[in-house]
């Protein structure tokens, strides 16, 4: 039906969100495209995606993902991460070198998400 789910370890389904780009958090509801436009200009990145997935609580946090082969520096990422993202209190951030991505370039979301979902089962997902 549109829902995207992952089944946890206890044995148990996990709803992750929606396979729409649009991000429903806290009532505010957005279309990520232009955040994510701002911020790959201000970080001089390669890509930004953002998405909302559940944490282990059920939570719903905002996932910042960003394409950049060399190290973000991280005072001008929190400023412009406060500038952008004033609407949702939590986020996490990750960096990676490449993101999944089709033939012509776009960036595959849900792909993108595996790949934050792989880095969280190994507990690693610090920017450079």
């Amino acid at each position: 039906p549109g829902d995207f789910a992952v089944l946890r370890e206890d044995g148990r389904l996990a709803l992750q969100g929606r396979l729409t780009s649009v991000i429903n958090m806290a009532g505010h509801k957005i279309s990520p495209e232009s955040i994510e436009s701002r911020l790959m200009q201000t970080l001089g990145v390669s890509a930004v995606c953002l998405f909302s997935m559940q944490d282990e609580s059920g939570e719903e946090e905002l996932h910042v993902v960003i394409e950049a082969p060399q190290p973000v520096d991280a005072e001008r990422l929190q400023a412009a991460l406060a500038s952008e993202l004033q609407w949702f209190p939590r986020a996490r951030i990750y960096c990676f070198n490449a993101l999944a991505r089709n033939e012509i370039g776009k960036i595959l979301r849900m792909k993108v998400r595996a790949q934050v979902l792989a880095r969280l089962q190994n507990r690693n997902h610090q920017c450079h």
